[in-house]
């Protein structure tokens, strides 16, 4: 089994795939709602190219996660195969984007009203893609705990190109098993509770890895600050330099997130 450096590295770079995904998300939302206020959208056309951004945000971190865990497991031939999507999540951050939708319609929609109806539902887009990350990373490694793997999980903040938040950095460093929540250390206004993992709040930038223990790395010192973490934006030739099948799930649901926003 791979080192703890190894699978930190490892995680960190699926990680990034994740807030790679985020950001084009992001992106997507804002030209889908501004085709709407150019009038090139009716309402009913814009709330479902939002709401299926949202879903592919969700769905295509949760296939890079359920990748790197089929990776990180060394079992040839293995993926995992079971629910992977947290159902009751994705229909809240859907009843966001509704909500926010039936607000900006309700309001004056002058600038102040457009800028905050278009931050939420960027928001919902960029929660989708790191949570889709988290549900489907702990589900992925749950599988793999069936074959007797001992877990345990990692909550790592962010700390190159970023400040994390005092409610981050105070999580940072912190295991706990597999299903447990890491702590809560405090709330404020935008700040999630009950956590599995991040995102801790929205434009969250921590990282949840999950560590395999065996024999050979049992009694490894965990460095959680060491150099060379990678950059927080991946450009084309990082994003082609990922493996096979995590390259290829991203792209493909990027292709079916600007279909979505384009109608071709």
């Amino acid at each position: 089994m791979a080192s703890f450096g190894e699978q930190l590295a490892a995680a960190r770079v699926a990680h990034l795939a994740a807030s790679s995904i985020e950001d084009q998300v992001r992106v997507h939302i804002s030209e889908a709602f501004d085709a709407w206020d150019r009038g090139e959208l009716n309402a009913q056309t814009v709330r479902y190219r939002l709401e299926a951004i949202v879903r592919a945000a969700y769905r295509t971190s949760a296939a890079v996660a359920a990748e790197h865990t089929a990776r990180q497991s060394e079992i040839p031939g293995w993926y995992p195969q079971g629910q992977i999507f947290n159902t009751q999540y994705l229909k809240d951050l859907i009843s966001d984007i509704r909500r926010n939708l039936r607000d900006y319609k309700s309001s004056d929609k002058e600038d102040k009203a457009r800028r905050k109806a278009l931050l939420r539902m960027q928001h919902s887009a960029g929660v989708g893609a790191q949570r889709g990350y988290t549900d489907a990373l702990i589900a992925s490694y749950a599988e793999l705990s069936d074959f007797g793997h001992q877990l345990k999980k990692l909550w790592l903040a962010n700390f190159v190109n970023n400040t994390p938040c005092e409610h981050c950095r105070r999580l940072h460093g912190t295991v706990v098993r597999l299903n447990d929540e890491f702590p809560v250390t405090g709330n404020s206004p935008g700040v999630y509770v009950n956590l599995q993992g991040p995102p801790r709040h929205p434009r969250c930038r921590c990282c949840l890895v999950i560590l395999v223990v065996s024999l050979e790395n049992a009694f490894e010192e965990l460095d959680i600050e060491s150099p060379g973490e990678p950059q927080q934006t991946m450009d084309t030739d990082g994003v082609q330099r990922l493996p096979l099948k995590i390259f290829s799930a991203i792209i493909g649901a990027l292709k079916k997130i600007i279909s979505f926003v384009t109608g071709v």
